[in-house]
Protein backbone atom coordinates (compact mmCIF):
# COMPACT_ATOMS: atom_id res chain seq x y z
CA UNK A 1 0.00 0.00 0.00
CA UNK A 2 1.28 3.51 -0.77
CA UNK A 3 0.05 4.76 2.62
CA UNK A 4 2.23 2.33 4.57
CA UNK A 5 5.94 2.07 5.22
CA UNK A 6 8.11 -0.57 6.85
CA UNK A 7 8.09 -0.42 10.67
CA UNK A 8 11.60 -0.65 12.14
CA UNK A 9 11.71 -1.86 15.73
CA UNK A 10 15.46 -1.35 15.76
CA UNK A 11 18.40 -3.65 15.21
CA UNK A 12 21.92 -4.15 16.47
CA UNK A 13 24.55 -4.09 13.73
CA UNK A 14 28.00 -5.50 14.52
CA UNK A 15 30.61 -4.42 12.00
CA UNK A 16 33.84 -6.26 11.31
CA UNK A 17 36.00 -7.60 8.52
CA UNK A 18 33.54 -10.40 7.71
CA UNK A 19 30.22 -9.64 5.96
CA UNK A 20 26.91 -9.84 7.83
CA UNK A 21 24.60 -12.83 7.87
CA UNK A 22 22.44 -11.69 4.95
CA UNK A 23 25.53 -11.09 2.80
CA UNK A 24 26.64 -14.73 3.04
CA UNK A 25 23.31 -16.51 3.50
CA UNK A 26 20.47 -17.41 1.15
CA UNK A 27 17.73 -14.85 1.75
CA UNK A 28 14.32 -14.86 0.09
CA UNK A 29 11.98 -11.90 0.43
CA UNK A 30 8.29 -11.18 -0.05
CA UNK A 31 6.81 -7.70 0.14
CA UNK A 32 3.25 -6.56 0.79
CA UNK A 33 2.51 -6.37 -2.96
CA UNK A 34 3.48 -10.03 -3.43
CA UNK A 35 1.23 -11.00 -0.53
CA UNK A 36 -1.67 -8.90 -1.84
CA UNK A 37 -1.43 -10.45 -5.32
CA UNK A 38 -1.72 -13.93 -3.80
CA UNK A 39 -4.66 -12.86 -1.61
CA UNK A 40 -2.96 -14.53 1.36
CA UNK A 41 -4.80 -14.07 4.65
CA UNK A 42 -2.22 -15.41 7.11
CA UNK A 43 1.52 -16.11 7.27
CA UNK A 44 1.23 -19.76 6.18
CA UNK A 45 -0.64 -18.82 2.99
CA UNK A 46 1.90 -16.10 2.14
CA UNK A 47 5.13 -17.96 2.80
CA UNK A 48 4.28 -21.02 0.73
CA UNK A 49 5.40 -18.91 -2.25
CA UNK A 50 9.02 -19.32 -1.19
CA UNK A 51 11.27 -22.23 -2.30
CA UNK A 52 12.07 -24.99 0.17
CA UNK A 53 8.94 -24.29 2.24
CA UNK A 54 6.32 -26.97 2.88
CA UNK A 55 3.01 -26.22 4.63
CA UNK A 56 1.40 -29.21 6.33
CA UNK A 57 -1.68 -29.39 8.52
CA UNK A 58 -1.53 -31.64 11.56
CA UNK A 59 -4.28 -33.60 13.25
CA UNK A 60 -5.26 -30.56 15.34
CA UNK A 61 -5.94 -28.48 12.19
CA UNK A 62 -3.02 -26.09 12.83
CA UNK A 63 -0.76 -25.41 9.80
CA UNK A 64 2.95 -26.07 10.33
CA UNK A 65 5.81 -24.56 8.33
CA UNK A 66 8.62 -26.97 7.40
CA UNK A 67 11.75 -25.69 5.66
CA UNK A 68 14.29 -27.87 3.84
CA UNK A 69 12.85 -30.99 5.47
CA UNK A 70 13.13 -29.62 9.02
CA UNK A 71 10.11 -29.33 11.30
CA UNK A 72 8.58 -26.09 12.61
CA UNK A 73 10.46 -26.27 15.91
CA UNK A 74 13.73 -25.92 13.93
CA UNK A 75 12.47 -22.68 12.32
CA UNK A 76 12.96 -19.45 14.26
CA UNK A 77 10.17 -16.90 13.78
CA UNK A 78 10.91 -13.24 14.43
CA UNK A 79 8.55 -10.28 14.37
CA UNK A 80 10.60 -7.13 13.81
CA UNK A 81 13.60 -9.10 15.06
CA UNK A 82 11.91 -10.33 18.28
CA UNK A 83 11.48 -14.14 18.74
CA UNK A 84 7.88 -15.38 18.51
CA UNK A 85 8.29 -19.15 18.98
CA UNK A 86 6.48 -20.83 21.86
CA UNK A 87 8.62 -21.33 24.96
CA UNK A 88 6.73 -24.60 25.57
CA UNK A 89 7.56 -26.61 22.45
CA UNK A 90 9.45 -24.17 20.20
CA UNK A 91 6.68 -24.15 17.57
CA UNK A 92 4.31 -21.40 16.41
CA UNK A 93 0.89 -21.07 14.85
CA UNK A 94 1.21 -19.11 11.57
CA UNK A 95 -2.52 -18.37 11.50
CA UNK A 96 -1.91 -16.09 14.50
CA UNK A 97 -0.17 -13.62 12.14
CA UNK A 98 -2.57 -11.99 9.64
CA UNK A 99 -1.07 -10.46 6.51
CA UNK A 100 -2.73 -7.03 6.73
CA UNK A 101 0.05 -5.93 9.13
CA UNK A 102 2.97 -7.40 7.16
CA UNK A 103 5.19 -5.14 5.07
CA UNK A 104 7.88 -7.70 4.30
CA UNK A 105 8.77 -11.35 4.95
CA UNK A 106 12.44 -12.37 4.91
CA UNK A 107 13.40 -16.05 4.93
CA UNK A 108 17.02 -16.90 5.68
CA UNK A 109 17.69 -20.59 5.03
CA UNK A 110 20.72 -22.85 4.90
CA UNK A 111 23.53 -23.35 7.38
CA UNK A 112 23.93 -19.58 7.88
CA UNK A 113 20.53 -19.41 9.59
CA UNK A 114 22.16 -20.95 12.68
CA UNK A 115 24.03 -17.69 13.18
CA UNK A 116 20.74 -16.36 14.58
CA UNK A 117 21.05 -18.64 17.60
CA UNK A 118 19.28 -21.63 19.08
CA UNK A 119 16.30 -23.09 17.24
CA UNK A 120 17.27 -21.85 13.76
CA UNK A 121 18.72 -25.02 12.24
CA UNK A 122 16.32 -24.91 9.28
CA UNK A 123 15.65 -21.22 8.69
CA UNK A 124 14.82 -17.85 10.16
CA UNK A 125 11.59 -16.09 9.21
CA UNK A 126 11.63 -12.38 10.01
CA UNK A 127 8.28 -10.58 9.75
CA UNK A 128 8.68 -6.83 9.27
CA UNK A 129 5.46 -4.95 9.92
CA UNK A 130 3.96 -1.80 8.44
CA UNK A 131 3.95 1.64 10.03
CA UNK A 132 2.00 4.85 9.58
CA UNK A 133 2.93 7.75 7.31
CA UNK A 134 2.16 11.47 7.34
CA UNK A 135 -1.53 12.35 7.52
CA UNK A 136 -4.39 10.03 8.45
CA UNK A 137 -5.29 6.89 6.49
CA UNK A 138 -7.95 4.25 7.03
CA UNK A 139 -9.25 1.26 5.10
CA UNK A 140 -11.58 -1.66 5.66
CA UNK A 141 -12.63 -4.73 3.69
CA UNK A 142 -14.45 -8.02 4.06
CA UNK A 143 -15.15 -11.31 2.36
CA UNK A 144 -17.80 -13.99 2.56
CA UNK A 145 -17.54 -17.54 1.25
CA UNK A 146 -19.21 -20.90 1.46
CA UNK A 147 -18.95 -23.23 4.44
CA UNK A 148 -19.79 -20.29 6.71
CA UNK A 149 -16.55 -18.45 5.97
CA UNK A 150 -16.51 -14.77 6.94
CA UNK A 151 -13.59 -12.38 7.32
CA UNK A 152 -13.35 -8.66 7.96
CA UNK A 153 -10.27 -6.53 8.42
CA UNK A 154 -9.28 -2.89 8.58
CA UNK A 155 -6.55 -0.51 9.63
CA UNK A 156 -5.96 3.09 10.65
CA UNK A 157 -2.61 4.83 10.50
CA UNK A 158 -1.09 8.27 10.53
CA UNK A 159 1.82 10.46 11.46
CA UNK A 160 2.79 14.03 12.27
CA UNK A 161 6.31 15.45 12.25
CA UNK A 162 8.41 12.96 14.22
CA UNK A 163 5.64 10.58 15.42
CA UNK A 164 3.59 7.84 13.74
CA UNK A 165 1.14 5.07 14.60
CA UNK A 166 -0.69 2.16 12.98
CA UNK A 167 -3.51 -0.09 14.23
CA UNK A 168 -4.96 -3.07 12.37
CA UNK A 169 -7.79 -5.44 13.27
CA UNK A 170 -9.14 -8.60 11.68
CA UNK A 171 -11.73 -11.24 12.55
CA UNK A 172 -12.39 -14.57 10.85
CA UNK A 173 -15.09 -17.23 11.24
CA UNK A 174 -15.13 -20.65 9.62
CA UNK A 175 -17.69 -23.39 10.23
CA UNK A 176 -15.24 -26.04 9.07
CA UNK A 177 -13.20 -27.27 6.14
CA UNK A 178 -14.66 -29.66 3.54
CA UNK A 179 -13.57 -33.25 3.10
CA UNK A 180 -12.74 -34.75 -0.27
CA UNK A 181 -15.67 -35.77 -2.44
CA UNK A 182 -14.11 -39.23 -2.61
CA UNK A 183 -14.28 -39.66 1.17
CA UNK A 184 -16.30 -42.69 2.22
CA UNK A 185 -18.33 -41.99 5.33
CA UNK A 186 -17.77 -43.83 8.61
CA UNK A 187 -19.77 -43.95 11.87
CA UNK A 188 -17.47 -41.19 13.20
CA UNK A 189 -17.49 -38.95 10.11
CA UNK A 190 -20.28 -38.75 7.52
CA UNK A 191 -18.50 -36.43 5.08
CA UNK A 192 -19.13 -32.88 3.92
CA UNK A 193 -17.71 -30.51 6.53
CA UNK A 194 -15.10 -32.11 8.78
CA UNK A 195 -16.58 -32.60 12.24
CA UNK A 196 -15.21 -30.24 14.91
CA UNK A 197 -13.09 -28.27 12.41
CA UNK A 198 -14.56 -24.80 13.04
CA UNK A 199 -12.29 -21.85 13.83
CA UNK A 200 -12.77 -18.30 15.10
CA UNK A 201 -9.96 -15.81 15.46
CA UNK A 202 -9.57 -12.10 16.25
CA UNK A 203 -6.23 -10.34 15.74
CA UNK A 204 -5.14 -6.87 16.83
CA UNK A 205 -1.78 -5.31 16.00
CA UNK A 206 -0.60 -1.80 16.87
CA UNK A 207 2.66 0.08 16.75
CA UNK A 208 3.78 3.63 17.46
CA UNK A 209 7.05 5.46 16.98
CA UNK A 210 8.55 8.71 18.19
CA UNK A 211 11.82 10.36 17.12
CA UNK A 212 12.77 13.21 19.48
CA UNK A 213 15.96 13.91 17.50
CA UNK A 214 18.23 12.42 14.86
CA UNK A 215 20.00 10.20 17.40
CA UNK A 216 17.00 8.73 19.22
CA UNK A 217 14.11 6.61 18.04
CA UNK A 218 11.50 5.21 20.45
CA UNK A 219 8.94 2.61 19.52
CA UNK A 220 6.30 0.30 20.92
CA UNK A 221 4.39 -2.53 19.24
CA UNK A 222 1.65 -4.82 20.54
CA UNK A 223 0.24 -8.01 19.06
CA UNK A 224 -2.85 -9.76 20.45
CA UNK A 225 -4.76 -12.74 19.09
CA UNK A 226 -7.69 -14.55 20.64
CA UNK A 227 -10.02 -17.25 19.45
CA UNK A 228 -11.14 -20.86 19.59
CA UNK A 229 -11.07 -23.89 17.34
CA UNK A 230 -11.99 -27.54 17.27
CA UNK A 231 -9.55 -30.43 16.88
CA UNK A 232 -10.93 -33.06 14.46
CA UNK A 233 -10.81 -36.61 15.77
CA UNK A 234 -9.96 -39.86 14.04
CA UNK A 235 -12.59 -40.95 11.52
CA UNK A 236 -12.17 -44.62 12.46
CA UNK A 237 -13.15 -46.29 15.72
CA UNK A 238 -11.96 -49.89 15.44
CA UNK A 239 -11.95 -51.61 18.82
CA UNK A 240 -10.47 -54.77 17.30
CA UNK A 241 -7.24 -52.98 16.29
CA UNK A 242 -5.07 -52.31 19.34
CA UNK A 243 -2.89 -49.91 17.32
CA UNK A 244 -5.73 -47.78 15.94
CA UNK A 245 -6.16 -44.23 17.22
CA UNK A 246 -9.28 -43.76 19.30
CA UNK A 247 -11.57 -40.82 18.50
CA UNK A 248 -11.01 -37.87 20.82
CA UNK A 249 -13.32 -34.88 20.67
CA UNK A 250 -11.25 -31.95 21.86
CA UNK A 251 -11.51 -28.18 21.59
CA UNK A 252 -9.37 -25.19 22.41
CA UNK A 253 -11.90 -22.66 23.68
CA UNK A 254 -9.63 -19.90 24.90
CA UNK A 255 -6.40 -19.49 22.94
CA UNK A 256 -4.70 -16.12 23.27
CA UNK A 257 -1.35 -14.41 22.85
CA UNK A 258 -0.15 -11.06 24.17
CA UNK A 259 3.12 -9.86 22.71
CA UNK A 260 4.25 -6.30 23.55
CA UNK A 261 7.66 -5.10 22.30
CA UNK A 262 9.52 -1.85 22.86
CA UNK A 263 12.75 -0.31 21.71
Amino acid sequence: MADDEVYHLGEIVVRGEDPGVEAIATVYELNSLDIERKAARTLDEAIELLPGVNIRTGADGTPRIDVRGFRTRQVKLLINGVPFNSTFDGQFDPTMIPTESIAKIKLTSGASSELYGEGAQAAVINIITKKGTAGFHAQAAGEVGDRGHQRIWGSASGGIDNADFRVSLSHQDRDGFPLSRDFVGTPEESGGLRNNSDRRRTNVYANAGYRPNDDWSLGLSFNHAQGEHGIPSSVINDNTDVFANRPRYERINDEAIYAPHSR
